[in-house]
């Protein structure tokens, strides 16, 4: 199995951004190069992260096996192996939730993708609509600007 981490892409994507041949796109040398890595970062370096990680875990796991099958009473042994578990599992933990929160932060603070909620008591998602109560009659609110009035 070939890891192929696509160096080249990467490079002609930096030169293109250094040479101004953007495809036509305003973008600042900055900004084109930052693009460039980010891509990158994300579609080759990131699951080659997760898989290092899962191959970590899964490693560990079968040595505490190892250990935990092979202490024959040994208190000490086994203890070791629980341990070795508990930390593999644990490690990946880590692992998952610090990908987890970079890629949160990086949806929030760079792309700026979060729900915005409204005032006046409108539920997430209705752009500020008014929403008709349930139960009927004759309540506030009644009225929704999204339907013609009778």
């Amino acid at each position: 199995m070939a890891i192929s981490l696509n160096i080249n892409d990467l490079s002609t994507k930096i030169n293109n951004a250094v040479t101004g041949n953007t495809g036509g796109d305003n973008e600042a040398l900055a900004g084109a190069i930052n693009k460039a890595l980010t891509d990158w970062f994300k579609t080759n370096l990131f699951p080659l992260m997760v898989g290092v990680a899962v191959f970590i875990t899964v490693l560990f796991v079968f040595y505490g096996s190892f250990l935990y099958f092979t202490a024959y009473g040994d208190e000490n042994r086994a203890t070791q192996a629980k341990k070795t578990i508990t930390y593999a599992f644990v490690g990946f933990f880590i692992v998952a939730m610090s990908l987890g929160i970079a890629n949160y932060t990086k949806r929030i603070i760079v792309s700026k993708e979060y729900e915005t909620g409204t005032t006046g008591g409108a539920a997430v998602g209705t752009q500020g609509k008014e929403r008709i109560p349930t139960g009927g009659g004759g309540t506030l609110g009644e009225t929704d600007p999204t339907r013609p009035n009778p």
